[in-house]
């Protein structure tokens, strides 16, 4: 399925901060799902090209965008500052829920590493409007108290490789109190110079938030070139 990319280097300006990103969807999305980096990562440089497709497949639009500006990066603390990192995911959602049609979409976050606990602490103040959850290779344990206020459904990836990442994925399943799965993944899930271990992980995450979104609007299209006024 072919898809659009209406907008391949935008910049949002919130709040506290200017973030950049990407947005693929394909003509009749069925939802949005933001994947929250909290740098330039290799790993989802990898991976946002097999999630675009699993996405597109299933009608989904995709946000790439950093949770961090620049000089943040630069602070060896701050990518653990999981306060902060969801501060800013809470602000984007608010700034999406007033864009034209996009702003009708039901909304999911994806994050790896330490921008899962942010995630999973943001989808608190969002509530109802998330409706599912993607942590790969991610550390939910940092949300801490806040891990049995989590009402939107979430799936934690992790791989049988790294034994510590996958007990402290257990712990954050066990304090969860919402829909959950855990899928442990044969091997290191980091990896992806396996094609495979790329798809299977793509693969996941589509099919999960595919579950959560409601069929799609019958009259919202996406079809214009112009940034968020489609």
């Amino acid at each position: 399925m072919a898809y659009l990319v209406i907008a391949d280097d935008i910049h949002i300006v919130l709040k506290d901060i200017t973030l950049s990103g990407r947005l693929h969807s394909p003509e009749r999305p069925k939802g949005l799902v933001i994947v929250a980096e909290k740098e330039d990562c290799r790993l989802l440089k990898k991976e946002n090209e097999y999630l675009s497709r699993a996405f597109i497949k299933r009608n989904i639009a995709t946000l790439f965008t950093h949770l961090l500006d620049p000089p943040e990066n630069q602070d060896f603390d701050i990518p653990f500052d999981i306060e902060l990192m969801s501060r800013h995911i809470q602000q984007l959602t608010r700034w999406l829920s007033d864009q034209p049609l996009l702003g009708r979409l039901p909304l999911g976050y994806f994050a790896v590493n330490t921008a899962a606990a942010a995630i999973l602490d943001a989808s608190i103040t969002a509530g109802k409007r998330i409706r599912a959850m993607v942590c790969h290779c991610g550390r939910p344990d940092l949300a801490g108290p806040k891990l049995p206020l989590v009402r939107s459904a979430t799936l934690l990836i992790t791989g049988s490789e790294n034994v510590y990442l996958t007990e402290l994925n257990w712990q954050a399943y066990e304090l969860m109190t919402c829909e959950k799965q855990l899928v442990v993944i044969e091997g290191d899930p980091t990896q992806f110079e396996e094609q495979h271990k790329a798809q299977q992980i793509a693969h996941l995450s589509a099919n999960w938030f595919d579950r959560h979104f409601p069929s799609p609007p019958a009259r919202l299209y996406l079809v214009s070139t112009h940034p968020f006024y489609q």
